[in-house]
């Protein structure tokens, strides 16, 4: 075969690929509109948020039942993006996950597609442990299912924590849904 077919079967072949991917978005009411028109809001307040982030992200979020907003505050709050985040403590990724919480290797942890979804299922698992209560589940998630409480809300960068987070997801709300 040619290089100039083959040049045309891959750009044929990308085409179709893409096409379908559009089709897919463009005739799927439960996300066609709303996850462009969110994707283009959120895309304002949170520079590193891209096309195929937004889309783990949902679907993390939608097989664990767990507002999309919410992790995507926790996103930007944790490491303002950077999926090669490290934490003083070693949490890493986008979300901070702590190698502890993650069966494989730790290095895992820098990919969106292993680090997204185990946060995900982390703050899900925080969440029912704190009986859906927004300021506890963030406690679970940030200091780990057995934290004290006192203890914890005693620190101040753990107070800032808690809020700043609830403020971003507030924040994120009232951008995100704004009629373009």
């Amino acid at each position: 075969m040619t290089i100039e077919k083959k040049s045309f079967y891959r750009n044929l072949r990308n085409s179709i690929v893409f096409s379908a991917i559009f089709s897919f978005l463009l005739f799927n009411p439960a996300h066609a509109g709303d996850t462009f028109i969110m994707l283009e809001h959120l895309k304002v307040k949170l520079k590193w948020m891209t096309f195929q982030r937004y889309i783990l992200i949902r679907d993390s979020c939608e097989k664990h039942k767990v507002e999309i907003l919410s992790i995507c505050a926790l996103g930007q709050y944790e490491s303002e993006g950077n999926s090669k985040a490290i934490s003083e403590v070693g949490a890493r990724g986008l979300l901070q996950v702590m190698p502890s919480n993650y069966r494989g290797n730790p290095d895992d942890l820098f990919q969106d597609e292993i680090c997204i979804p185990r946060g995900v299922e982390l703050y899900k698992a925080a969440k029912i442990k704190a009986n859906g209560d927004k300021k506890e589940t963030l406690r679970f998630y940030n200091a780990g299912p057995n934290s004290n409480r006192e203890n914890y809300y005693a620190k101040k960068k753990n107070r800032e924590y808690v809020n700043g987070i609830i403020a971003l997801s507030k924040e994120l709300s009232n951008t995100a849904w704004k009629k373009i």
